[in-house]
């Protein structure tokens, strides 16, 4: 699913305005392209889904005033199991089953699997966490 992904950790100026800067907010300045009153679908991890409405921006920030009014898909009861891909392939394919609501993925070690691949900073957690969220 694609949509704005918000954390507890979000400078909320409010309950319902979100302050975004970094890759967040230009991706939605400079990929999206966005105006005044535009609405984009947005979510809190682990929590509701809505809108955000554009309230402000700069050339590096987007304000967004939020309405949390529904509850996230039932998650897909799949599970992908895989030759673990080369580093660059690992990371669109996270990102993939990401936006599929895949939400697990088990790599497997084949033959035709360099060993070396294994030991790719990639697969550290937090730079898969980072590559889910994108």
């Amino acid at each position: 699913m694609n949509l704005i992904l918000l954390t507890e950790a979000d400078n909320f100026l409010r309950d319902d305005i979100v302050l975004l800067d970094g890759t967040r907010a230009e991706h939605i300045l400079n990929t999206i392209g966005i105006h005044i009153e535009d609405e984009l679908t947005v979510g809190l991890l682990n929590g509701l889904l809505g809108t955000g409405t554009v309230v402000a921006f700069t050339n590096s920030t987007v304000s967004l005033q939020l309405r949390l009014n529904r509850s996230p898909p039932s998650p897909l009861p799949l599970r992908l199991i895989l030759a673990l891909p080369r580093p660059k392939v690992l990371r669109r394919t996270v990102a993939a089953c990401s936006a599929l609501g895949i939400k697990e993925l088990i790599f497997l070690n084949s033959y035709r699997v360099e060993k070396s691949y294994w030991g790719s900073p990639l697969l550290k957690p937090e730079q898969l966490d980072r590559h889910l969220k994108l």
